[in-house]
């Protein structure tokens, strides 16, 4: 069951794991630029002008996440009009859902880099998202996981750091280590954007196929 407290909503303890899972889904339609970037040939003529492919790839990070805070605007902001939410750590959960938007660019341009079709891409990010979404305790409280989900699994997916962070901020007692979470996201972040940026390289190197 959720973890309840004096403050607890339901709409705003479920609104915490959902959100980090459309978080996932939106970042995978901003990336698949990377794809239309690479099926216009504006990526190879890129590479063939500089060999380090990190700033390219960085930049498509950043617009995904430019485009995933203004989406979790709409998330979180309205479903705190419409559902009477009253964020009581608004710092906090901003750092946090920037940390989790640089993750959610981060990882999706690795499996960009990872699938060559874009159909393909398209289907496994899906899925993938869907799995880290249910497997962090997203859709429904972490406690109705199976244990060895829940207790050797779920902790390590950044999508749990996220829902559960947020949900103990709001609703639980005690302090949180949001801090430590939110670096925990920064520098997961730049090491899955040094990763994409290596496995396009990669490519490269095999003959980039749009």
């Amino acid at each position: 069951t959720a973890k309840s407290g004096p403050s607890l909503n339901l709409f705003g303890y479920l609104l915490a794991g959902m959100s980090a899972m459309f978080l996932l889904f939106i970042a995978s339609t901003g990336m698949t630029d990377l794809h239309h970037e690479a099926r216009n040939r504006t990526f190879q003529r890129y590479h063939t002008l500089r060999q380090a492919l990190l700033p390219f790839v960085a930049g498509k990070v950043v617009f995904a996440v430019v485009l995933l805070l203004l989406s979790s605007v709409v998330l979180l902001g309205g479903g705190a009009l419409v559902f009477r939410i009253h964020w009581q750590h608004p710092l906090a959960l901003a750092v946090l859902v920037l940390g989790h938007a640089c993750f959610a660019a981060g990882f999706m341009a690795v499996l960009a880099a990872l699938a060559g079709d874009e159909r393909i891409a398209s289907t496994l990010n899906t899925i993938v998202a869907m799995a880290l979404a249910i497997a962090g305790g997203c859709a429904f409280p972490p406690q109705q996981l199976p244990a060895f989900l829940r207790e050797h699994i779920s902790p390590l997916l950044p999508t749990y750091w996220f829902a559960e962070t947020v949900r103990n901020l709001e609703y639980g007692s005690g302090e949180v280590a949001w801090v430590g979470v939110a670096l925990r996201f920064a520098g997961l972040s730049v090491l899955l954007i040094a990763v994409a940026a290596f496995l396009f390289r990669r490519r490269f190197r095999k003959g980039l196929r749009a």
